[in-house]
């Protein structure tokens, strides 16, 4: 379809929001205008539609739909009944198994779902269950986001793995990087590049290229154009009341500490290190790789490794653009670093190249993709089936077990009848069994009864005592109060006769304590006798403890003078005895 466009649209001074080309100029709604080189000439005017990276079949959207036949199969009814019926698993205090949720998140298509699967999400994460979570319930919530274009609450699940514990496969991936590059939100796929740096993905030769793209384009972009995807998501203040907080006291407070990996939260430097990650695992010429490495170490501020990577190798003049950008940006904030200005000078030595760093990994990406894709499809598929078969075997084990749980109850309760019959039968059999425990429950009773009465008798008890100490007191202290008040009375009206009684009070109670202190004295010089009779004592036993040496060697060497006398007396009779032999031999002879 051929229109003449309104001039006002050709006049780039009057309309900034589109930028023109040789031969074309865009509008910002993405319709392009393309127009011969003489503004007099007609104009063509179309829409261009941005088109995906990869091709439809790449999706498998007929055999991840596949998924709905569990729920036929196993008479789960609807997902929307599901989804409630695991709510309410929750809301009533039980826990929900890993398949539920598997089962609700996968099963869940319309949008109005995302947000109860991604609190079923969370939910499973802070169970007991979260250890069970299966591998297709990360890619069901994951996909389902990024089919509805709800990339605010991607982002919110990805970004944290403590709260959701969600992560990307190499097909989940691709299809979100694919999807923000197909909607022109360039940062958000670079995002979901670093998020797969940051799980150490790089198995797969068609994400690492595509992330390696998506990362590209995001440097090529102007700095004020590097923007998050989305805001946000805006979250209601509670109103929290000051009884609710609580302040706890910490033995110490954690030394700031950055692991250069997890920890990083500068976009310029989490993306750098992204593109340095990846550019080790690209099947394309080193001189690429070279200054791909080159952007991410300025990105990443590590100038060591530039200035000896400037060293090596020439840079290309696309990378030199945004190295000369990011370089002179970091030279404004240190102000006047030495090393920057360096790096800057030795980087303005380039060769010229006029095609991009992204269309060279563009071309890489559409030489391997027929081969990388079919190839991912093929695991994916095969993870399909595998989680199918799963996700059966779970089922059918989670309904064996609840079918194991019911026949047990019923047959506590046949063995509880069973029990009951047995007593009416062998009642009159077991009737002295019976007295017995009936004469044991009326002690137990009598004997709680009579702690209950002991136990209120002593507290009247404790209470008549209290009662009359109490009273005791209060009359020994206003008797105390009575004299000391009369005792001021007499100072202040009569202090003669008050000197006269203390004078008297004197005379009565000196001779008793004078008396006292000579008793005192006595007792104190006896007290000091018995202490040195005791120090000698215990001197003597100290003396005899240390004598016991001597008396064991003593007694030892008595035992061995009465051995030595009774071998003197074996010998000395022996003697006669031999010569008697002696003597007879010779008498023979």
């Amino acid at each position: 379809m051929y229109h003449r466009p309104r001039r006002a649209l050709l006049t780039p001074i009057k309309k900034p929001f589109f930028f023109q080309t040789k031969d074309f100029a865009v509008l910002m709604n993405g319709c392009l205008l393309h127009f011969s080189k003489y503004f007099g000439a007609s104009s063509r005017f179309f829409i261009r539609k941005r088109r995906n990276l990869f091709t439809e079949a790449f999706r498998l959207n007929n055999e991840w739909n596949e998924r709905h036949e569990d729920f036929e199969r196993f008479s789960l009814g609807t997902s929307y009944e599901w989804i409630t019926a695991v709510q309410k698993k929750y809301i009533g205090g039980a826990l929900a198994s890993a398949v539920d949720v598997d089962l609700a998140i996968c099963g869940a298509t319309e949008i109005d779902q995302l947000d109860e699967v991604v609190d079923l999400a969370y939910k499973l994460r802070h169970s007991s269950n979260t250890a069970d979570m299966l591998p297709s319930t990360e890619y069901a919530l994951t996909r389902i986001l990024v089919d509805h274009d709800r990339m605010d609450l991607l982002f919110k699940v990805i970004g944290d793995p403590i709260n959701y514990g969600i992560f990307f496969n190499e097909h989940s991936a691709c299809l979100a990087i694919d999807h923000l590059l197909k909607s022109g939100k360039i940062s958000g796929a670079a995002k979901i590049a670093s998020t797969v740096m940051l799980q150490e993905m790089f198995s797969s030769k068609l994400l690492n290229l595509i992330c390696i793209y998506s990362l590209l384009k995001w440097f090529e972009m102007p700095s004020e154009e590097r923007v998050e995807i989305c805001d946000p998501i805006s979250e209601q203040e509670e109103d929290v009341r000051d009884d609710d907080i609580k302040i706890f006291k910490f033995p110490y407070l954690k030394n700031h500490y950055n692991d250069g990996h997890f920890d990083i939260t500068d976009p310029n430097k989490l993306i750098g290190k992204a593109l340095v990650w990846f550019s080790y695992h690209l099947p394309i010429e080193v001189k690429v790789i070279h200054n791909i490495r080159l952007i991410g170490n300025v990105f990443l501020e590590n100038l060591d490794s530039v200035r000896s990577a400037l060293l090596k190798r020439s840079v290309l003049s696309p990378s030199a653009d945004i190295c000369l950008s990011r370089i002179s940006e970091l030279i404004e904030i240190k102000k006047e670093d030495n090393n920057s200005v360096n790096i800057y000078e030795k980087i303005k030595v380039v060769e010229e190249r006029n095609e991009k760093l992204s269309e060279t990994i563009k071309k890489k990406f559409l030489e391997v993709q027929q081969y990388e894709e079919s190839k991912l499809k093929n695991e994916q598929i095969e993870h399909f089936r595998k989680w199918r078969e799963l996700r059966q075997t779970l089922i059918e084990a989670q309904a064996e077990r609840i079918n194991l749980k019911l026949k047990l109850e019923q047959l506590k309760k046949e063995l509880n009848e069973i029990e009951m019959k047995k007593e009416m039968m062998y009642f009159f059999e077991n009737r002295l069994k019976w007295e017995n425990l009936a004469e044991q429950k009326t002690q137990a009773l009598e004997s709680l009864s009579d702690a209950i009465l002991n136990k209120q008798e002593a507290e009247a008890k404790y209470a008549r005592v209290t009662a009359v100490a109490s009273k005791e007191l209060q009359a020994r202290c206003r008797l105390l109060a009575e004299r000391i008040s009369e005792s001021i009375h007499i100072i202040d009206h009569d202090p003669s006769l008050a000197l006269y009684r203390l004078q008297e009070h004197i005379g009565k109670s000196l001779p008793v304590l004078v008396n006292r202190k000579y008793i005192m004295m006595e007792a104190n010089a006896q007290l000091q006798g018995a202490c040195f009779d005791l120090d000698n004592d215990l001197a003597s036993l100290q003396a005899v403890k240390n004598s016991s040496s001597t008396f064991s060697n003593i007694q030892a060497i008595l035992n061995d003078c009465v051995f030595y006398m009774l071998q003197i007396n074996h010998n000395a009779s022996l003697v006669p005895f031999n010569l008697c032999l002696n003597l007879d031999c010779f008498f023979q002879i």
